[in-house]
């Protein structure tokens, strides 16, 4: 009974410190979005795609690494995480060319 006791209690202390959080931060002034030139624009969605391709590069590099380290239910692990990797590489793209800040004037 004591055990469940501290349990709640935790959990009250946890949802009242998760709301205070949160609370915080909805009361603090947001940034406003900065401004780019056009020039800066374009550099900046060109790091952006390189580095969601260097990223990319990265996780399939990490997958073959865990298939030879541990061929446990190999290849379909590997193969859950490139289908996992390839849609996240799909959305990151998607949403770096969706990308338009404000061009400063």
């Amino acid at each position: 009974m004591r055990k469940v006791s501290i349990g709640l209690s935790l959990l009250v202390w946890v949802l009242l410190a998760y709301g205070i959080f949160w609370a915080l931060a909805a009361a603090q002034p947001q940034a406003a979005a900065p401004c780019f030139t056009d020039q800066d624009r374009q550099h900046v969605a060109t790091l952006t795609r390189a580095a969601i391709d260097t990223a990319f590069q990265a996780h399939v590099q990490k997958l073959f690494d865990v298939w030879i380290s541990d061929p446990t239910e190999q290849p379909r692990r590997a193969m859950t995480g490139m289908a996992n990797g390839l849609s996240a590489y799909q959305r990151a793209q998607a949403n770096a060319q969706a990308w338009k800040p404000e061009i400063c004037r």
